[in-house]
């Protein structure tokens, strides 16, 4: 079956491409290094998973656990993958006779995450807003930069070799967890259930508790990602991409038994742990990928939408929108959608809607739906989340119709870009670009550089000690005892090791032709494309109910596919002599941006998590002897990283905790109440700051009436549904201030939300604490 439409416009002459034993053009390998530079960070990346904050804040006694890469780290690889561009610019400053591409896709993206780095000025938690923004503005240089790398075949080629080999990570890391890890995870809990609710403060049969143990149980694969909904959107796109590899080697007639056999088992294991996150959606999105590519095996299919594909556009763009009317119209006529997994979404769109009739032109602010979607939630709504698990839903809600209207825009000119009938020219025969060892060699430099960039940046070398649980109860070590920091670190660097074989046998096998001729792939390979294209529909589509794009992996992966696939459907103008003088000055204005972020925003970031880590070792420390002088040192500590990073509240609440431990027992709360007021004034949206403030204000010797109730009453209408801080408010109004008719107000709205859950939600009042408020209404009502 002839793949290649022989009568599609070829993009302009490709300047990138030589004969054989012609010079290389001048500052040609600036834009190689730029290329391998660009994949190695795409596959380091996409193998880690980055947090902005530690989700458990450490205590007195409590077992350290490795720290999973953070803001420094989420920063540094920002201004990384920022290079791949400065060195595209210089080799167009280099080389005349190199071309740059235009398209409005690339200004569209950029413009969204300029404007997203705007909004720090207004967003609540600005240090989420900064680490956020900066991962956005960073993968829309990377796709700019794929888009003006992959030019030919061969390196679309290469950027599926690296999607195979992410994907045999994801696998590979996915089955050891449920087959090895999962096990031995659900033992030590067993064994250790006490003392791990102890150490988070967490009492048995709370809320926290219950959730924390269900997770455990439940055994989803959350490897390198946040949830499994987000491991599960990963596993299908890449799936999609080696599927058209696969497909596209298969039609140019290579031999079926080592090509089919392990795609077979690779596809089996990825549907087992793809079983295993319990994810909906990722069920389904393999079937509509295999029908579309089902479709598109039909010459007739493709030839009419060579013919028509702008006719195809618009026909696609309005299923979408009819689709879109549909769900809208179905949750408003019903007050939500037929599933209840759906039907929570529905109440996370809606609350974003309020937010945004709120903040129409500017939005809340990049990455703070979460501290602002508690005031709006409806009643019936229990889950306090972070996203609305929907791109645009977000885009709109945090960036208001600016942002939102810019990120739409995006995405719809990005699919006009994608589907345009064009493909680059082949590969002359014998290109030096293929064939020889140096070509073999390079690729190995390649895996080699990626698994180096995960190890440098993914595993913590400052590590004392290792529990079992890191983040959100992943399971860490083997048999979850106390291991030296140096056998974590061992253990570690052979995974990456072993990564390191997988990543070189996915790059193999995208891009490798023969060993024998020691000769990569340049061959047509529409049918890659046509893979790529389809696993970025199914991508966005899990997006459109999750919340996987806007993560920095995930995020670094659709970038470098989206980047490729316009890179190869783009035409390449003809370049035309004239100054460089503008380009050379853009260039060194870029360099200096880069510079500038490098000593403003990460160095900063990388002190101040420098000492944070110190001070967490020293109140973790305190439990075990002598806790005057080290929580005293450590919210020293933590005050001088909150000097160092001016955004972050966290470092002041975690000061405020240590110092609240040292002082709670005489009621002399001044100092840490001093500290939580600073946190607040940084971050006044942060429910746990006014919730802590509250709780000091209760313990002060002796309480300031007025103070109690304007932080409670601070602390509620953040989070008017919160049935626990109504009840500690009730609490301190009945015992503290010997005030009834308050507190019985309070017991009674904290019923009142309580029964406006739904009967199966587990966060509703167990029957013996509903009992004991009944007890207590009764008690107190004339």
């Amino acid at each position: 079956m002839a793949m290649a439409r022989r009568n599609e416009p070829n993009p302009g002459k490709e300047r990138e491409l030589r004969p054989s034993g012609a010079a290389l053009p001048r500052g040609q390998w600036v834009t190689g290094l730029a290329f391998v530079l660009a994949l190695a960070l795409v596959i380091a990346r996409g193998t880690m998973d980055e947090v902005l904050r530690d989700p458990f804040e450490p205590r007195p006694g409590m077992e350290a656990s490795p720290r999973a890469p953070g803001p420094a780290t989420s920063l540094g690889l920002d201004l990384l993958c920022a290079a791949p561009a400065l060195l595209v610019l210089a080799r167009r400053v280099i080389d005349p006779t190199f071309a740059l591409r235009a398209s409005w896709a690339h200004l569209l993206l950029l413009g969204a995450g300029a404007w997203a780095a705007c909004s720090v000025a207004w967003a609540g938690d600005k240090f989420a807003a900064l680490v956020a923004s900066s991962n956005l503005v960073a993968s829309a240089l990377l796709l700019w930069a794929m888009s003006q790398l992959v030019r030919s075949w061969l390196r679309l080629r290469m950027v599926a070799g690296a999607a195979a080999a992410v994907l045999l990570v994801y696998v590979a890391t996915g089955l050891h967890y449920r087959l090895v890890d999962f096990p031995d995870t659900l033992r030590q809990w067993e064994q250790d259930r006490p003392r791990y609710l102890r150490e988070r403060g967490w009492e048995d049969g709370s809320f926290h508790a219950r959730a924390f143990e269900n997770r455990i149980k439940s055994g989803d694969i959350t490897v390198f990602s946040r949830s499994p909904n987000q491991y599960a959107a990963v596993v299908v796109m890449l799936g999609v991409v080696v599927a058209g590899l696969v497909l596209q080697r298969r039609a140019d007639g290579d031999r079926p038994a080592p090509l089919l056999v392990p795609a077979a088992l690779l596809g089996v294991a990825a549907a087992y742990v793809i079983v295993h996150t319990h994810a909906r959606l990722a069920l389904l999105t393999p079937l509509l990928a295999a029908a579309a590519l089902a479709i598109l095996s039909r010459a007739a299919v493709r030839a009419w939408l060579a013919r028509r594909s702008r006719t195809a556009y618009f026909a696609g763009a309005t299923l979408f929108l009819l689709g879109v009317a549909a769900v809208v119209g179905h949750g408003l006529h019903h007050g939500g959608l037929p599933d209840k997994s759906l039907t929570f979404r529905w109440y996370y769109w809606t609350g974003a809607a309020r937010l945004l009739a709120e903040h129409p032109a500017r939005g809340v602010g990049w990455a703070t739906f979460g501290e602002h979607y508690t005031r709006v939630r409806p009643p019936q709504a229990p889950e306090e989340v972070k996203d609305p698990h929907n791109f645009l839903v977000r885009a709109f809600a945090e960036l208001g119709l600016i942002g939102g209207l810019l990120v739409a825009a995006w995405i719809a000119r990005s699919w006009w870009e994608l589907t345009r009938p064009t493909v680059p020219p082949p590969l002359p025969p014998a290109s030096a670009d293929c064939a020889g060892r140096r070509a073999i060699w390079g690729l190995s430099l390649l895996a080699v550089l990626a698994v180096l960039f995960n190890l440098l940046l993914a595993i913590d070398f400052g590590q004392a000690d290792i529990g079992l649980f890191g983040e959100m109860g992943g399971a860490v070590s083997g048999d979850g005892r106390m291991r030296p920091g140096n056998a974590f670190v061992i253990m570690q660097v052979f995974q990456r090791v072993a990564v390191l074989g997988l990543v070189a046998v996915g790059l193999g096998f995208g891009t490798i032709r023969s060993f024998k001729h020691e000769r990569l792939d340049d061959r047509p390979a529409p049918w890659l494309l046509y893979g790529i294209l389809v696993a970025l529909g199914v991508f966005l589509l899990h997006n459109l109910i999750d919340f996987s794009l806007l993560e920095a992996g995930p995020l670094a992966l659709f970038a470098a596919l989206m980047g490729s696939a316009i890179g190869v459907r783009q035409s390449t103008a003809e370049p035309r002599p004239r100054n460089r003088t503008p380009l050379a000055a853009a260039l060194a204005l870029a360099c200096a941006a880069w510079v500038a972020a490098a000593a403003l925003a990460w160095l900063p970031t990388m002190r101040a998590a420098s000492l944070a880590e110190e001070a967490d070792t020293l109140v973790r420390r305190s439990g075990a002897g002598s806790p005057v002088p080290l929580l005293t040192d450590a919210a020293q500590k933590y005050q001088e990283a909150a000097a160092v990073e001016p955004f972050d509240g966290e470092p002041l609440k975690r000061a405020a905790s240590a110092l609240a431990a040292l002082n709670r027992a005489r009621g002399d709360t001044a100092p840490a109440r001093e500290l939580i007021n600073a946190a607040i004034a940084r971050n006044p949206f942060a429910i746990s700051y006014r919730t802590m403030l509250a709780h000091l204000e209760s313990e002060t010797r002796p309480p300031d009436r007025a103070r109690v109730n304007a932080a409670f009453s601070a602390a509620l209408a953040l989070n008017p549904a919160e049935v626990p801080l109504r009840l500690d408010y009730a609490g301190v109004l009945e015992q503290v201030f010997k005030d009834p008719p308050a507190a019985l107000t309070q017991y009674r709205e904290a019923l009142s939300y309580d029964d406006k859950l739904p009967p199966d939600e587990p966060k509703r009042l167990d029957p013996k604490r509903r009992a004991e408020v009944e007890q207590k209404i009764a008690a107190l009502s004339p």
